[in-house]
Parts: structure tokens; C-alpha cells; sequence
């Protein structure tokens, strides 16, 4: 119980000092959506295949 009174306490000390983020902030993928922007679809290339310690792997270009 007492490690959770801490933590709740870690948690407000950390807001009252750093405040809380505001409305000004948007996260990435919503200004991209907002704006009409759709990354395209990325396919990663399949490079080659290597044993390792007797497990299979794919390799994969990015």
C-alpha cells in the first residue's frame, strides 16, 4: 500500500513541476490526417534467409 501512495505522489510532483501538456499539442498522425496525408503503403524486401543457433530468420531490407 505504501508503494502506491509513493507513486501516486511521484506522479503529482512530476505534474506540478513539468505542468500538464495542454491543448496546444496535436500528436503526429492526427495533424497528417487532418491534413489530407496518407504515408504510402511501405512493403518491406525480403533480402534472404539465415539459420541462427538452429532457428530460421527471414531478413528483411527496410
Amino acid at each position: 500500500m505504501k508503494n502506491l501512495i509513493d507513486a501516486e505522489t511521484t506522479d503529482l510532483v512530476e505534474l506540478l513541476r513539468n505542468g500538464p501538456v495542454g491543448h496546444n499539442h496535436t500528436p503526429e498522425q492526427e495533424v497528417n490526417f487532418d491534413a489530407g496525408y496518407t504515408p504510402s503503403p511501405y512493403e518491406p524486401k525480403f533480402l534472404r534467409e539465415e539459420w541462427i543457433d538452429g532457428k530460421k530468420y527471414r531478413v528483411f531490407a527496410g
